[in-house]
Order: C-alpha cells, then structure tokens, then sequence
C-alpha cells in the first residue's frame, strides 16, 4: 500500500514538474501553440489523476459507511 501511495506522490511531482517547465517554455517565447500544448499537456495528466482520487475517494465514504 505504501509503494503504490509513494508511486501515485511521484508521478504527480513528476508531472507538475514537467507543467512548470512546459509554462517557462510558454513564458520564454509566447506562442499561441505553445500555450495551447502547455494547455493540453496539462489537462491530459492531471484530469486522469483527479479521476483516480474521486473514485478512491468515494470507495472510502462507501466502505465507511458500510461498517
């Protein structure tokens, strides 16, 4: 349980990490496309990630209430 916790932690470090450098990019040149790949980048990893927390969130309240 600890690894897979640990594991979730570091993908999301990791991926916050490659939003921040994919925004100086953006801030380094200004591009339309550039901010809309920065966009979507960002949307495509943390939307996924917030999924998963939801669900687990809600399988917690569900198996709480249960006992």
């Amino acid at each position: 349980m600890a690894l897979s916790v640990l594991s979730d932690r570091l993908l999301s470090l990791l991926a916050l990490a490659m939003s921040f450098i994919l925004a100086a990019w953006v801030m380094h040149d200004p591009n339309i496309l550039r901010a809309i790949m920065a966009g979507f980048f960002a949307l495509c990893v943390y939307l996924p990630a917030l999924l998963k927390e939801r669900h687990k969130s809600r399988e917690g309240h569900s198996e709480t209430e249960d006992r």
